[in-house]
């Protein structure tokens, strides 16, 4: 079962293999304003330039240029073809600046390490899973748009809640 697998892995990978020789034309497609097309590696990085670029150019670096601004519409209905980051830090950047960008990463370590904390001292595997999970998801903020999955925030934090809740209980429990 694993060889078939593993051929089958391997037809499906070539045209991802083929797009990494692509690269060598993010500096044309720089120098052209040019993003859409080619390989999705190229068109995040040339995108994701050319989005900084206009954040630099329309004075937003240290404010932002307001929510939503990273997803009004899709890349392929733009001249400019300059939104849609399809990277949850670089929309945050766009959206809120520098500043916001610095509290977003503070409250995603902030957030990480508490679990981590919680994990450690309570010896716990789901609280391991959970860290595992979290730090997969930042992870791949790098490429995607999880920060406007709702309910995957949600379903995350009331987990944590619970385990929250009931560790205070067995506390409680064990001093009582």
């Amino acid at each position: 079962m694993f060889p078939i697998f593993m051929v089958g892995a391997g037809f499906l990978m070539q045209n991802r293999v083929k797009e990494l020789t692509d690269v060598t034309s993010i500096s044309e497609r720089l120098a052209e304003n040019q993003a859409g097309g080619g390989s999705s590696l190229v068109w995040r990085i040339v995108t994701w330039k050319l989005m900084y670029d206009e954040l630099l150019e329309k004075d937003g670096l240290y404010t932002g240029m307001g929510l939503e601004y990273a997803s009004l519409v899709s890349p392929y209905f733009l001249e400019s073809s300059i939104r849609e980051p399809h990277n949850d830090y670089v929309r945050i950047l766009l959206e809120f600046g520098l500043f916001g960008f610095g509290l977003f990463l503070f409250a995603l370590f902030y957030g990480l390490n508490r679990v981590k904390k919680n994990a450690d001292k309570q010896q716990s595997p789901f609280y391991y899973a959970i860290y595992a999970a979290l730090a997969a998801i930042f992870l791949g903020m790098i490429v995607g748009n999880i920060v406007v999955l709702s309910t995957l925030w949600w379903l995350l934090l009331t987990i944590i809640a619970i385990m929250h809740k009931e560790d205070k209980l067995k506390e409680s429990k064990v001093i009582d």
